[in-house]
């Protein structure tokens, strides 16, 4: 497997699981780019104790402390990542 995407609107829509699942199945490494709120319990943690096989779990680019959309949660945080977004 190359690569996969798993993405959902919403939340308890089951990507987690799911990216679980897919990562525990075919060996592969889990990144979610972006964590928006919950820092001390994100997704990262929640695959590794579903798929405690998954060998590389890396760490979110983005880590925002808002529990909201990524861009509403970037804004209040003042990512670098939103200023060039508004740009």
């Amino acid at each position: 497997m190359r690569g996969c995407i798993i993405a959902g609107i919403g939340t308890g829509v089951g990507k987690t699981i799911t990216a679980a699942i897919f990562a525990q199945r075919y060996g592969a490494d889990y990144w979610k780019p972006v964590q928006a709120g919950d820092l001390a319990c994100t997704d990262s943690h929640a695959v590794k104790a579903l798929a405690p096989d998954v060998q590389q779990i890396h760490p979110e680019a983005y880590r925002l402390t808002a529990a909201m959309s990524p861009h509403a949660a970037a804004a209040i945080d003042g990512s670098w990542w939103w200023n060039w977004r508004a740009a």
